[in-house]
């Protein structure tokens, strides 16, 4: 919230002038440095004992890190894309409520494993994973990008000069009947076995040499949050009318998502 004001005020001054907001960022990022520093003095104290998560892939890479450069890269994976990450749980999360037929077949498919979910099971939960992209596809938190032309061009009879800023709509290219068979409509399995080919036209993360960097990791964080929830809960919706889309920052409901968590069904026993 301090970033945000910051980053959106007309006049920003610099950091080490003290002013309220500058003291409520400084103190914000102390208390986030003291949070992950405490992890990363954890993990190199007893890295034997480190959980098969990202900051343990990180400290076995090739490059050896030191203490404050574990502590950025922790810090840059906590912080970046948290509102995208967010916007697309909730989009599942409410995908999920109204097809709990598909939701069920996702905590099978979870609890198959007989333990929560770690990185290295992620190629075992090929459902849980065409899920994340579907639900990518129909509401892409990023939905749009922007591209400079780098030259003169032409583009279906349009003349764009070199220099302006072409702006690409992510949502109607994922929503295009031209790309995905019923393109409307929620359907995981497209993502699955010989329909796989259908991520030609998939790009909730943009394209070409400007793609997220993070694209990786968040399908991971998605997958992985997905996989431990459905494994142990069902979500049903509180209200059955339809959600539209708002295009803010990231492409939001035009309403609050009101879901009920309720146990498994009888039979259904989440792991340990």
């Amino acid at each position: 919230m301090h970033l945000s004001r910051r980053n959106w005020s007309l006049l920003r001054l610099p950091l080490w002038m003290l002013t309220p907001l500058h003291r409520a960022l400084l103190g914000t990022r102390r208390t986030l440095d003291d949070f992950v520093g405490a992890v990363i003095d954890a993990r190199l104290a007893d890295p034997g004992a480190a959980p098969d998560d990202m900051l343990a892939a990180i400290m076995a890479g090739k490059a050896e890190l030191s203490r404050a450069a574990l502590v950025n890269e922790t810090k840059t994976l906590f912080v970046a894309g948290f509102e995208t990450t967010a916007t697309a749980l909730t989009w599942l999360f409410h995908l999920l409520s109204r097809h709990p037929a598909w939701a069920a077949s996702l905590g099978e498919e979870a609890r198959a494993l007989g333990r929560p979910p770690g990185l290295s099971d992620l190629r075992q939960l090929p459902r849980i994973a065409a899920t994340v992209e579907e639900a990518m596809r129909l509401y892409p938190p990023v939905y749009n990008m922007g591209r400079e032309a780098a030259q003169d061009d032409l583009l279906d009879g349009h003349a764009v000069p070199k220099g302006v800023t072409v702006l690409v709509s992510i949502l109607a290219i994922h929503r295009d009947p031209a790309a995905f068979e019923e393109a409307t409509q929620f359907r995981p399995g497209r993502f699955l076995g010989d329909g796989a080919a259908a991520r030609r036209a998939l790009l909730p993360y943009a394209w070409g040499r400007h793609q997220c960097i993070g694209n990786h990791f968040a399908d991971l964080e998605l997958a992985l949050v997905l996989a431990r929830i459905v494994a142990a809960r069902r979500l049903l919706p509180v209200e059955e009318g339809e959600v539209g889309l708002l295009g803010r920052t990231t492409l939001v409901p035009d309403r609050p998502i009101r879901l009920k968590v309720a146990p498994l069904a009888r039979g259904e026993v989440a792991p340990a």
